[in-house]
């Protein structure tokens, strides 16, 4: 499912997770400098705004603390300080549609590069076995360990039906 702007906005004003996460995504946005400073340096069309930069990025650095084991407080934010996230947050639905749509493009990729690393017998560096290489040409026997077992085994098989 495709996060729209509206879809966000919605999810940021009804679910604390998503708010929270939505800030420290957004924080994560701005350019270092930006966040030692709390303060927007640059208009690249990431992060927060000029009048939001220090409110938001303060709340960012205390849910990160929070998060990490060195918050004071038994929340990562207070019901006011949410309260103003949230309020304040609704404007960054846009891009916060952008970073959810981009995870879920990189999720379903590594998904799809896990499914086709284990079809193929591994990841990269790792050796491939020659029977799950597609050629046009059928396998020699000294490519495939154990191919002359295979090859002997079934007409083992179709000796005894047979009979």
């Amino acid at each position: 499912m495709k996060h729209t702007t509206e879809s966000v906005r919605n999810k940021l004003e009804t679910n604390n997770q998503w708010l929270i996460r939505g800030l420290v995504a957004i924080y994560n946005k701005q350019e270092a400098d930006e966040q030692v400073a709390r303060q927007t340096k640059k208009a690249n069309g990431v992060g927060f705004t000029g009048v939001d930069a220090f409110i938001l990025s303060e709340f960012a650095v205390q849910v990160i603390d929070w998060q990490e084991g060195r918050g004071k407080y038994r929340h990562a934010l207070s019901l006011r300080q949410l309260a103003l996230a949230r309020k304040k947050m609704l404007k960054y639905a846009g891009q916060l549609a952008r970073i959810a749509n981009e995870k879920q493009e990189a999720d379903e990729r590594a998904k799809w590069d896990a499914a086709a690393d284990a079809a193929c017998g591994g990841g990269i560096g790792q050796e491939v076995h020659p029977a799950l290489i597609q050629t046009d040409e059928p396998p020699r026997a000294n490519e495939v360990d154990g191919w002359d077992n295979v090859l002997e085994g079934i007409n083992a098989m179709r000796e005894e039906v047979k009979k």
